[in-house]
């Protein structure tokens, strides 16, 4: 994960619109993203299907790039279940798993 700061919605629409003012720390906000969070967690989903640690696998996603680690862990005979937290999942990682989850989310 990557951390730096950025200039907030809200200051950036009031410095665009010509207000001089300057520059809070309040302004700012934090910039993070992620990188490479699927092939780590793709490859603990092979490491622990290859090891047999583990005979069920539960993950709370949406994101299609795991569908590779999902097929090697199914053929190794471990359950996947997918919990989509309410998104859209695309139908080769439906395919993939063995259960998909409906696990309401609290508001």
């Amino acid at each position: 994960m990557t951390h730096d700061w950025k200039i907030g919605s809200s200051a950036m629409r009031s410095l665009t619109k010509g207000e001089a003012r300057p520059l809070r720390a309040s302004d700012l906000v934090p910039n993070t993203s992620q990188k490479g969070v699927d092939l780590r967690i793709g490859l603990d989903i092979v490491r622990l299907s290859l090891r047999r640690f583990v005979d069920t696998i539960v993950v709370a996603t949406g994101d299609s790039d795991l569908v590779p680690a999902f097929r090697l862990a199914r053929r190794e005979g471990i359950r996947i279940y997918l919990d989509h937290m309410n998104h859209n999942v695309r139908r080769e990682l439906k395919a993939d798993t063995d259960a998909m989850l409906d696990v309401p989310i609290n508001s």
